[in-house]
């Protein structure tokens, strides 16, 4: 039977074995970032890293602002604003 983390975030710590997990930090070229997470949307190529208390991270992309000039990354899962 299934269960949901309160995080909303779940890795895999063994073979079908998920493990509930907190985003510790959020990174964004190598620089630990404050909420909101702002990042640039033009750099395709760099993720912003959701470091979790499972010693692991998630990349998710940077998007757009709805102004046109800023950006922010993409999902918080995980953290206490989510």
């Amino acid at each position: 039977m299934g269960q949901a983390c309160k995080s909303g975030l779940a890795f895999e710590s063994s073979s079908g074995v998920a493990e509930c997990v907190e985003t510790e930090s959020i990174k964004y070229k190598g620089s630990k970032l404050k909420s909101p997470y702002e990042c640039d949307p033009t750099n395709t190529s760099a993720y912003c890293e959701l470091h979790h208390s499972g010693g692991s991270y998630l990349e998710v992309p940077c998007e757009c602002a709805l102004d046109g000039n800023n950006g922010y990354c993409s999902s918080i899962i995980g953290t206490k604003e989510y």
